[in-house]
């Protein structure tokens, strides 16, 4: 009966806590991948018209290696963070989210894992 008394306090308790709960995952603590991470990323957002017949068919991100090759040209990170050196994308549409740029971002630091 005791610890049933103690267990519903102790939930009681956490559920007043308006803090919000730390998180320590970071991209060492759970790396990013191609396959997994990156590549419904490019999917949903970029892929529409970056591939072949696409209005940006000249920089087609529907592979690993052009998403690879894209990053590692500076071509992909710039337009993605809205930086001024770069055409914002996607086009017409707004930034991507934080997650979403922390993702590619630690997939790049972490050496472009495919798999």
């Amino acid at each position: 009966m005791f610890v049933a008394a103690f267990g519903l306090a102790l939930v009681s308790a956490c559920k007043k806590s308006k803090e919000p709960v730390p998180t320590t995952e970071t991209c060492d603590t759970n790396p990013k991948n191609y396959n997994t991470h990156v590549k419904p990323i490019m999917t949903d957002f970029c892929t529409v018209c970056h591939k072949p017949g696409g209005a940006y068919s000249s920089l087609p991100l529907t592979t690993y290696t052009e998403v690879k090759n894209a990053t590692e040209n500076g071509k992909l990170l710039p337009s993605i963070k809205h930086q001024s050196s770069a055409a914002a994308m996607p086009q017409g549409g707004n930034k991507l989210s934080d997650a979403n740029i922390a993702i590619i971002d630690c997939w790049v630091s972490k050496g472009y894992p495919e798999n």
